[in-house]
């Protein structure tokens, strides 16, 4: 089995994934976008061209959490009269949309009124659950009142926010809230990942370190687990992590099994400092394997370094071989390499649901036609 050994050298480690792109189109009037944009971005429109239409784009890079998120916000730069009758370039101006915003003047009545369609648009070009938030720019002459945007914003089930023309920090505000939105809307699949071995302190460390949700360490003395939960991005697939870390102490061994139930996957730790720790693997992997319904679930064994090592890389890598799963390495506190394992562990888990479907969906078709003979 190949291995997923992790190279303590923190600049081997490759980040790809943790940069995450997002396709964000502005829709409204022209001049009033383009007048937007270059209030609130230091960053030049780039201009593309299709044989259809023309249109901008600018980026904007948002970090959150340990992802990076590049938003590329999209919008026309020219529009015929008659543009909503025209279909040229709108295939490939809403193509892999990810989020929108609708932005209107309220001292202009008629960019207002233009919403409706605009919104139509949106639903005609882009998937049913794409993120769309409301915009109005402020005016010393307002020709629409706050109740008639009110309304059309819970006519179409939309956040609404008003800001002055010259605001330089509202396309971050607006970034950041939709992709709260995609990161909401956009979860398709929950994983359990067990994180067990002898020292409860490391499990608890390990769990928490990165995750979402932190929990209080007193749950361990009681019932013998605690859950934190953290969301992975696995190409713009949102999956949530149910991370169940378990007590070591022996005497809680009874309540372990009912824990395992259920789970997508398994870390075992062991204290690089400590050889019982380590000598106690086997055991972990067997109680593991013994209360889940289904041997082939990924086990993976991860080493953490301690002052003084009792336990070098080839022997961890020696018995993750003997075992049949992936070997990784890292410190406790080491926030990257333990995002980082998490992250592979997901993907390794996520294959595994894809190829499970697909192997289903293979079955479905083929007991249909047997039917169908």
């Amino acid at each position: 089995m190949q291995s997923l050994f992790l190279l303590m050298n923190r600049e081997r480690i490759s980040m790809t994934g943790n940069e995450i792109t997002y396709k964000i189109n502005i829709i409204g009037t022209p001049k009033l976008i383009t007048k937007l944009i270059q209030q609130s971005t230091t960053v030049s429109p780039s201009f593309s061209e299709n044989e259809q239409r023309s249109y901008e784009k600018v980026t904007q890079v948002i970090k959150q959490s340990e992802y990076i998120f590049t938003l590329q916000f999209t919008f026309w730069s020219t529009l015929t009269e008659n543009w909503r009758e025209s279909r040229k370039g709108k295939l490939e101006f809403y193509r892999h949309t990810d989020g929108a915003i609708l932005v209107f003047d309220f001292g202009n009545a008629e960019s207002f009124t233009d919403l409706k369609a605009w919104s139509d648009e949106l639903k005609q070009y882009t998937n049913p659950q794409t993120p769309i938030v409301l915009l109005g720019i402020k005016s010393e002459h307002a020709e629409i009142s706050t109740q008639m945007v009110r309304e059309f914003a819970e006519k179409l089930h939309l956040k609404q926010f008003k800001t002055s023309i010259s605001n330089t920090k509202v396309l971050r505000r607006l970034g950041r809230i939709i992709i709260e939105q995609i990161l909401q809307h956009g979860l398709s699949a929950m994983l359990k990942i067990c994180i067990i071995g002898n020292n409860t302190n490391n499990n608890l460390k390990f769990g928490n370190l990165t995750a979402d949700t932190k929990w209080d360490t007193k749950y361990l003395h009681t019932t013998g687990h605690v859950i934190p939960t953290k969301k992975v991005i696995i190409d713009k697939t949102v999956v949530k992590l149910i991370m169940v870390v378990l007590a070591g102490e022996e005497f809680l061994g009874k309540l372990r099994p009912s824990s395992y139930r259920g789970a997508s996957g398994c870390l075992i730790l062991f204290d690089k400092g400590n050889a019982e720790s380590f000598s106690s693997v086997p055991r972990w992997y067997d109680e593991f394997k013994n209360n889940v319904n289904d041997i082939s679930i990924p086990v993976a064994l991860v080493g953490i370094g301690a002052d003084k090592d009792e336990i070098t890389i080839e022997n961890g890598q020696d018995l993750a071989d003997q075992l049949k799963i992936g070997y990784y390495e890292t410190r406790i506190n080491d926030k990257y390499q333990i995002t980082h394992i998490l992250r592979e562990m997901t993907e390794t888990l996520l294959n595994r649901v894809d190829k499970s479907r697909e192997k289903e969906r293979k079955n479905s078709i083929s007991t249909v036609s047997q039917f169908g003979e």
